[in-house]
């Protein structure tokens, strides 16, 4: 290997070298695709989806640097750096496929980090278990420590990561009991909810949804099937044209595709072994007959000329898509593939349909998933459920001399 070539070397300037830089940093993670470059092309359609004015196509090379671990200095290094107003930058790096040094321009959102959390008030790093319980003697963490601990912590954590830091502090625990460490497990029978309100996820309106279809159903169809379905990206990724039974207007859900590392996409049974038969609408069935015309024979419904769709692919797919479709209509948000499962999810509620039907449908394990976290409950909802309306006469409150 090269001198140096175990470092990449930022700098301002494009003269950016080994002896000339700004900051050096371990060189990113070889299986996260570190220098990749992808082309992209962009054209002009109006509401209609016809071509207008001038169609342009650009050629656009992305580079990302991406990082599983990194050490916690080095971290706060490069991150103070780019705070200083570094959004773009020269990359001096060795290339292994050609065995030579390069230099290349950057933009600060190629950059993919995260190797621990960042305290919500302070800014600082936040090892949350550590500075409770790292100089204590395992005999000396007591359950109503652990307690007082979760109480603490569970204002600012999201469930996912108190479901984490649960986890690990248990996990501890049985690992030093089953090394007979200690006796017991002080953490076994405490609970850690978060009490982190949830910001609303976004939406559409029955006429969002009406528009976003008549948009989707020319480019990309399998959009329209997500809005009809509320089915998992995956779970799309994975659909084969013999899922739907057009004489019982029904479909199933009987896979999924993932990415493993290496970029290997693999199929998986349904999350939570979820499989499901459920009815189709009649746009659906027009979307599945628009995906057969649009993609043809393939191993899957929708496919990347033959082979399996790359979930994260698609995704960068779907967010360039729905960027023109919010420029076109600048009142409605662009939703991500999971966003568009959660309006289906609110669409069924909004139109009646009971709290368990729409747990089996979009394949939750239990309803507490599907209330608390996949069904927005309108202020229009609420108000119906409550026989909120305009002409309820007003009561007359009863006087105490009245009862005497």
């Amino acid at each position: 290997m090269a001198s140096g070539a175990g470092y990449i070397y930022l700098g301002a300037s494009s003269d950016t070298s080994r002896t000339s830089y700004a900051i050096a940093l371990p060189y990113p993670d070889l299986d996260k695709a570190a220098f990749e470059t992808s082309r992209m092309v962009d054209s002009a359609r109006n509401a209609n989806g016809e071509v207008v004015g001038r169609q342009v196509g650009r050629s656009v090379h992305k580079q990302n640097l991406a990082w599983s671990k990194m050490d916690k200095e080095k971290w706060w290094e490069m991150n103070r750096w780019f705070d200083d107003g570094h959004f773009t930058f020269y990359c001096h790096y060795f290339n292994h496929n050609f065995g030579r040094w390069e230099t290349r321009l950057f933009y600060l959102g190629d950059v993919k980090t995260n190797p621990y959390l960042v305290d919500p008030v302070s800014g600082e790093p936040a090892y949350y278990i550590l500075p409770e319980f790292g100089d204590l003697p395992l005999f000396a963490v007591t359950s109503e420590r652990v307690g007082a601990f979760y109480d603490r912590i569970s204002g600012v954590l999201s469930p996912s990561m108190c479901s984490k830091v649960s986890m690990c502090l248990n996990a501890i625990f049985e690992t030093a009991i089953y090394n007979d460490l200690c006796d017991k497990n002080p953490a076994k029978f405490k609970k850690l909810k978060s009490k982190k309100r949830v910001k609303r996820k976004p939406v559409y309106s029955d006429a969002e949804i009406l528009t976003a279809e008549r948009w989707f159903l020319n480019k990309m169809p399998e959009v329209v099937l997500l809005l009809e379905t509320g089915a998992r990206r995956g779970e799309m990724a994975g659909w084969r044209s013999g899922d739907f039974d057009l004489r019982l207007r029904a479909y199933d859900i009987s896979r999924q595709l993932q990415r493993q590392k290496g970029g290997v996409i693999v199929e998986r049974a349904p999350k939570n072994d979820s499989f499901r038969t459920n009815p189709l609408s009649n746009v659906a069935i027009q979307a599945y007959k628009r995906c057969l015309e649009m993609y043809g024979p393939g191993p899957y419904l929708v496919h990347e000329h033959g082979a399996a769709l790359n979930p994260e692919k698609w995704s960068a797919r779907l967010k360039r898509e729905m960027e023109r479709f919010n420029r076109a209509y600048p009142s409605i948000p662009p939703l991500t593939s999971h966003q568009l499962r959660h309006t289906y999810g609110t669409w069924l509620r909004r139109h009646g349909v009971d709290i368990h039907s729409i747990a089996k449908i979009l394949g939750h394990k239990s309803i507490d998933v599907t209330g608390n976290t996949y069904v927005h409950n309108e202020l229009a909802t609420l108000r119906r459920a409550i026989r909120f309306n305009a002409k309820q006469p007003l009561i007359i409150p009863i006087r105490e001399e009245q009862t005497a």
